[in-house]
């Protein structure tokens, strides 16, 4: 049953910075999902090295005696490492927030994603979302674009109407915090 329009800005939408904290969150968890699924299946998902480079702060001196700080670190995903992040990013986003209506990272900084009109999103909604959100990604604008639009929205919320707002743990105001 849909629900009424969300109440302004100021009063009910997720915050840039919670936002960026939940994502980062929830790549984290993914990072280390991948990475145990390297190491099970044998798999080389990541590439990883550490070599010998410039100096980030070629005038500052370690204080840790003979102890080399310049080196160059290349962390990159391979061919197979970038399609199983990418279905493990479509899968998780869009049963947790199809389902929970948040992921974990959103659970843990007390949000949730809504339809625009404040109704629950569906599975195929959550999916959209998800692969909109690779595009949000890949662009960097698509996610800052949620610290300038009035609903907070970043580009994959415009394009699927949805919204991300403050949770409470009471069901009798819709779970929308607007006290914050």
């Amino acid at each position: 049953m849909a629900q009424g329009p969300l109440p302004p800005v100021y009063s009910v939408y997720a915050s840039f910075g919670r936002r960026v904290l939940s994502f980062v969150i929830d790549f984290t968890l993914l990072s280390i999902v991948l990475r145990a699924a390297q190491v099970v299946t044998g798999a080389k998902f990541i590439n990883f090295s550490a070599h010998p480079g410039e100096a980030l702060f070629p005038n500052v001196h370690s204080h840790f005696g003979n102890l080399d700080l310049s080196y160059a670190v290349n962390y990159s995903l391979t061919n197979i490492g970038t399609a199983v992040f990418v279905t493990l990013w479509a899968v998780y986003f869009t049963l947790m927030e199809g389902g929970r209506q948040a992921t974990i990272g959103k659970l843990i900084v007390r949000a949730t994603v809504a339809m625009v009109d404040g109704s629950r999103i569906t599975y195929s909604t959550a999916l959209w979302r998800s692969v909109a959100k690779l595009i949000s990604a890949l662009t960097i604008i698509g996610f800052v674009m949620a610290g300038f639009t009035r609903r907070r929205q970043a580009l994959h919320d415009l394009l699927a109407k949805t919204v991300v707002v403050l949770r409470t743990s009471s069901a009798q105001d819709g779970g929308f915090d607007r006290n914050v």
